[in-house]
Order: structure tokens, then sequence, then C-alpha cells
């Protein structure tokens, strides 16, 4: 297979590993790990996780908007 035939190919497979490492997720595995699912009733407030991964998304979008050289295709290729 020709290498330069696909050099999109290799961006996704780089933005999107970037990605998965910007994106910070042991806080929210350990409280997903926690929740009991076994619910008789909705709850009435949001579980720690909701907390959690609001707070990852923040700070997955503050690195992406500090990454110098990321164009704005590249930029919604990671939120993809």
């Amino acid at each position: 297979m020709n290498s330069k035939a696909y050099p999109g190919d290799a961006a996704d497979c780089i933005l999107r590993a970037g990605a998965r490492r910007a994106l910070p997720t042991r806080g929210i595995t350990d409280c997903l790990a926690g929740c009991s699912w076994n619910l008789a009733e909705p709850p009435g407030e949001a579980s720690k996780w909701v907390e959690e991964l609001a707070a990852a998304a923040d700070a997955f979008k503050a690195r992406v908007a500090a990454a110098r050289g990321l164009s704005e295709a590249a930029v919604v290729q990671v939120y993809a």
C-alpha cells in the first residue's frame, strides 16, 4: 500500500490519538465504577460522573484551543 496515497488516514489517526490523550478520563471511569445502575426512579440530581465528564470536556476544549498550528478543519475532525 502506498502511504502517500492516504495522507488523510494518517492525519485522522494522529488527531484521534491526540484527542484520546488530551481528554482526561481517569476520574470519570472511577465515578462510573462506583455508580449504582439499579435504580427504581431517575435521580433528582446528576451523578458525580456527569460533573467529572463536564470538567473533562472543558479541559479538553481548552487544550484543543491552546494547540498551536491546529487548523479549523483539524479541530472539527478532533470533535467528530
